[in-house]
């Protein structure tokens, strides 16, 4: 360890020849002047006194002209000599004391005519070198540690900001005589450390823990680089002490990396390192750091992870009054041992089922009480309110707590935003199994590129009333069970929330059998919505009918809709703001179970700008049955489309598929249904009953109906020389 030694009293050698008076600096006195009156130097420069006229005296103790103290950093007094054209050398004296030195000529008036000077000893401390990292005047490092310099001469230095500022020093001054080591965080650190503790810079700085914080970075004496020798423990400013340990890259302070060493000062040294170092004993930074800190309760860390409750047990209402956020807290933290055990009691497979079982959400908020309660404060039969709107009850005796029965083990684990005590056992709760007519669906999130869902969700709604949202947050898999209705319809509702490509889910029934598969699809890589599932039917005769929407500029239908009748019966609404869903897209799909012979309308409710939107409509067979997105024209609603049509012969002996579409037509009719070559005839008969067209074909084919005026037509097929029911045409 090298320590800076200060000395305590000047080195003063008078010399009676000019000869014996060498020094870095000469001051000259005359009659009633020194020359130079002001003179600034370095720490351990020294400044030879010449007499050359006159007798005077160097006075550096106390103000001829006020009667008291210089208040110099160190006192000198040199006698009086009379000068001599040869100059007479009064002494040489060595400044290693940084500072400003007042000095005078005290015999007679000599001072109050002018006789008076000024020393400045200007020293790099370690507080101008932190100020000169602040604001990045050096080249003394390429980390960026601005924030923690600020920090420091905040609270450390005498001179910050040029001014006095003694009384925020709690006796340790940066810019005094006393040598230290200095460990800054970088940048990037602090910022880990604000968006842990979830506050920002200004609070963060006004933090009451701050000063000793601080002071943990801070270890009196002057250790370089090559000092710092595994297994080293330096006593902090703090009171506690940070251990040095080795690694390829060179010296660790706990578990921060020192990333670059010996920034030079007059009194210390600068290391910069990657991480805020942490005294032991103060309290976590949240009560969601209490848990994460424990090894013990990592599987409840989990659960709150995955229910998506992290971000509110970050809140800091009590460092930051400015912040709305939910809390203080109360968390009841149960053991790994807990959980395991619950799940085992309840019947799940493995703890991972019951993580990812739609319960936790309630459970995991059973445990947060919206308060701060030490353990010493509980009363027996409190009533407190759970996060979740559940009420628990406390019992209180013989000096232990239980919550619903559940003993608190270990009490006391302080946060800055509340406080944990953890429990030997869940606090009970009714794990409800979901069923219905036709048992339980389970809706199944995934993530291909191992990721969560960012901010996109699913709304799960049956009968058009939406019973649960889910996402995928924190993880890359999740399930929701839910009971199902033979008679009802279950609508799987996808919410886009920015980029979201490889998301994906799937509907698994009461046998394990897969009811839906999404498939990515569309501009945006999302996964199509799912409408009109029927539990405990059969798959739909007709299949799945692809709607997709379309908007210029990205904006979704701003309030705009496109609502999908069957029979008269809306089946569902999807759309922008104000409808099912309310998000942004370019281009978003869904898709509609539909039977043989099912009716369908296409209502358009006209968004803020519907020159910008548009929809279509394609068959299982890809097919385009609607087709309303043109450029530059508002999209119009479309009645009465068929997407399979089914029908019998005359004599009732076979049912033939032969479909017709779309219908509506702008003027191209596509015959379907048809084996190859197999042959067929049709007629077109008018609303007057007039025949106006006839045709021959074989196999699947077109009919061009471009010369036909707009309106109402039956057209009439014949395979195999049978006739087939006939088909109500419109023609727009």
């Amino acid at each position: 360890m090298r320590f800076i030694t200060l000395i305590t009293l000047l080195s003063i050698v008078v010399a009676p020849v000019v000869a014996q008076c060498e020094a870095d600096h000469t001051v000259v006195m005359a009659d009633y002047y020194f020359a130079p009156a002001s003179l600034t130097i370095s720490p351990g420069e020294t400044v030879a006194f010449i007499n050359v006229q006159g007798n005077h005296n160097v006075n550096a103790t106390t103000n001829t002209l006020t009667g008291e103290s210089f208040g110099n950093p160190v006192e000198f007094f040199l006698d009086a000599t009379d000068g001599t054209e040869e100059g007479t050398c009064m002494g040489v004296v060595t400044f290693d004391v940084p500072g400003v030195y007042q000095f005078d000529s005290s015999i007679g008036f000599q001072a109050q005519l002018g006789m008076t000077g000024t020393i400045t000893v200007d020293a790099v401390t370690l507080a101008d070198q932190i100020q000169n990292l602040q604001s990045n005047t050096t080249e003394l490092t390429t980390a960026s540690a601005w924030q923690s310099c600020w920090a420091l001469t905040t609270y450390f230095s005498s001179t910050w900001g040029g001014q006095t500022n003694t009384g925020w020093l709690g006796g340790l001054d940066l810019d005094g005589n006393e040598p230290y080591t200095v460990f800054i965080p970088t940048d990037e650190a602090v910022g880990d450390l604000m968006d842990l503790i979830n506050l920002s810079q200004f609070d963060m700085l006004a933090f009451y823990d701050m000063p000793p914080a601080l002071k943990y970075h801070i270890v009196p004496g002057v250790y370089l680089a090559e000092d710092l020798q595994d297994g080293l423990s330096l006593t902090t400013a703090e009171g506690q002490s940070l251990t040095v340990s080795l690694n390829d890259q060179g010296a660790m302070v706990d578990d921060a990396q020192i990333i670059d060493a010996d920034i030079p000062a007059f009194n210390g040294v600068i290391h910069i390192i990657d991480k805020i170092l942490a005294p032991a004993g103060y309290p976590g930074a949240t009560v969601l750091d209490v848990v994460m800190q424990s090894e013990a309760h990592s599987l409840f860390e989990a659960a709150i992870f995955n229910e998506s409750l992290d971000d509110d047990l970050r809140g800091q209402p009590i460092l930051n009054d400015n912040e709305p956020a939910p809390g203080p807290f109360t968390v009841f933290a149960p053991t790994n041992a807990a959980l395991l055990t619950f799940a085992e009691e309840n019947g799940f497979a493995n703890i991972g089922d019951l993580l990812t079982s739609q319960y936790m959400t309630d459970i995991v908020k059973m445990h947060i009480v919206e308060q701060e309660i030490l353990a010493d404060e509980f009363t027996n039969g409190q009533v407190l309110a759970t996060y979740g709107g559940a009420q628990v009850q406390v019992g209180v005796s013989g000096g232990l707590v239980a919550v619903e029965g559940s003993l608190v083990g270990q009490p006391n684990m302080l946060a800055y935003n509340g406080v944990v005590h953890s429990i030997d056992a869940i606090i009970p709760f009714d794990v409800p199994a979901p069923t219905g007519t036709c048992g339980a669906w389970t809706l199944e999130l995934f993530d291909t590129y191992d990721e969560d869902w960012e901010g996109s969700y699913i709304n799960i709604a049956i009968d058009g009333e939406v019973i649960a949202s889910q996402t995928l947050e924190g993880n890359n898999y999740d399930s929701y069970s839910f009971a199902v209705d033979e008679g009802s319809m279950v609508d799987i509702i996808y919410i886009p929330d920015g980029g979201s490509w490889g998301n994906g889910f799937e509907v698994v029934d009461a046998e394990g059998t897969t009811v839906w598969a999404s498939e990515v699809g569309g501009a945006s890589g999302d996964p199509m919505s799912i409408y009109g599932l029927e539990p405990c039917a059969e798959e739909p005769t007709c299949g799945y009918v692809e709607v997709t929407l379309y908007d210029t500029y990205g904006d979704g239908w701003d309030y705009g809709s496109l609502s999908v009748f069957s029979g008269g019966e809306q089946i569902l609404t999807f759309g922008g703001w104000g409808a099912e869903g309310e998000f942004l897209f370019e281009e978003a799909t869904a898709i509609v179970a539909v039977e043989n012979n099912e009716d369908l309308d296409f209502l358009y409710n006209p968004s803020v700008f519907p020159l910008e939107n548009g929809y279509t409509v394609t068959g299982p067979d890809g097919v385009l049955l609607v087709d309303q997105n043109v450029e530059g024209e508002a999209p119009e609603s479309v009645f009465n489309v068929v997407a399979c049509e089914v029908i019998s012969s005359a004599e009732g002996i076979d049912r033939f598929s032969v479909k017709v579409y779309p219908n509506p037509s702008d003027g191209w009719l596509w015959i379907g249904g048809f084996t190859e070559g197999e042959p067929w005839s049709a007629s077109l008969t008018d609303a007057t009953g007039r025949l106006v067209a006839t045709w021959d074909g074989a196999g699947n084919d077109a009919l061009d109906l471009t010369s036909f005026q707009a309106g109402t037509y039956v057209i009439a097929i014949s395979r195999a020389g049978v006739p087939q029911a006939p088909h109500k045409l419109m023609l727009r």
